[in-house]
């Protein structure tokens, strides 16, 4: 008989109005985002572009708002490389990009809980509004990610 897991490893993304929430096992490497190439003409406004990674072109997107325009924000960033859900085989990773260096967090049950505060926008592909020990979290939902960059 399979148990569940008492705790959680997450990686939370800081943005403005809340982090961004996903699985640690979700993550392959965090890096700075930098370098990427533009995308084509027609691109939506959070797809930022294309990083070269280990050889591999892999999408970088950006679901939150940065900062202004503070002249050092381009130094804070990274970007997050993501196993894509489901094993698809044309899109096996993907980037997000972080306004700063991501924060890996065990949880548990306890330290989840939702947000009756939401009233903030919720930033693209985000999920459930949370609260992660207290600090208001967006569960980021990567299928929604990956249909819309193979779409």
């Amino acid at each position: 008989m399979s148990r569940l897991p008492t705790e959680l490893r997450v990686l939370l993304l800081p943005t403005r109005g809340g982090d961004l929430l996903l699985p640690a096992g979700a993550v392959a490497e965090i890096l700075r985002a930098e370098g990427a190439r533009p995308p084509g003409p027609d691109a939506p406004a959070w797809l930022i572009g294309t990083l070269d990674w280990h050889g591999r072109e892999v999408p970088l997107t950006r679901l939150v708002e940065r900062e202004g325009s503070e002249p050092d924000a381009a130094r804070r960033m990274h970007a997050v490389i993501c196993l894509a859900p489901g094993g698809e085989a044309r899109l096996p990773f993907l980037a997000i990009e972080s306004l700063g260096l991501p924060h890996l967090v065990r949880v548990t049950a306890a330290d989840l809980g939702p947000d009756p505060n939401t009233d903030t926008q919720p930033p693209p592909f985000a999920g459930r509004a949370l609260r992660v020990k207290g600090r208001p979290a967006w569960l980021l939902d990567l299928d929604s990610v990956v249909r819309a960059l193979l779409a």
